[in-house]
């Protein structure tokens, strides 16, 4: 966004400066055009009514033209008023811009700092978890094993019930 601000910066002081070179010209213009009327127009005045009149239509048609001029100055002077108010106004937007990029940069930064913490939280937990299956194989093979032992006890109850049992039927 920066290049295309100082591009269109760039656009409207080429057009600056071609309005204010254009002023000059016209200026010069008209002050030439204005000295070559009012020669011609004595001269003609000199000669006859008729060349008279022709000046008259000069006259004329270089007050129109000096209000086209006029016009046209006008028109350059407002779009200089213009380009100044959107040069000011790229300069707001260029220093938006800056400080909008250093919050970015700020938050990134404090982004950056959270998921290191959360990396060595995660590292954490995951030896934690680790641990805890460790501890639950160790658990299960615990339980296994005193399955094992129930049921070889439960085998041995068993076999000595039934002897007891056998020994009392006997007795009976």
């Amino acid at each position: 966004e920066n290049i295309e601000l100082k591009s269109e910066l760039q656009r409207f002081q080429a057009q600056l400066e071609a309005a204010k070179q254009s002023i000059i010209d016209l200026d010069n213009e008209s002050m030439q055009s204005a000295k070559k009327a009012e020669e011609a127009a004595l001269e003609k005045r000199r000669r006859d009514d008729n060349e008279f009149r022709q000046m008259e239509d000069t006259v004329a048609h270089i007050e129109k033209k000096s209000q086209e001029l006029c016009n046209k100055l006008k028109h350059a002077q407002q779009a200089a008023r213009d380009a100044e108010e959107a040069n000011d106004a790229l300069k707001k937007r260029d220093k938006e811009l800056r400080l909008s990029v250093a919050r970015v940069r700020e938050i990134v930064d404090h982004l950056v700092s959270e998921n290191e913490k959360l990396k060595e939280r995660n590292q954490s937990l995951e030896m934690e978890l680790s641990e805890l299956r460790s501890q639950v194989d160790h658990d299960r093979q615990r339980a296994k094993d005193i399955d094992e032992a129930n049921a070889v006890l439960t085998k041995t109850f068993n076999e000595r019930e039934e002897e007891l049992c056998l020994k009392l039927d006997k007795m009976a």
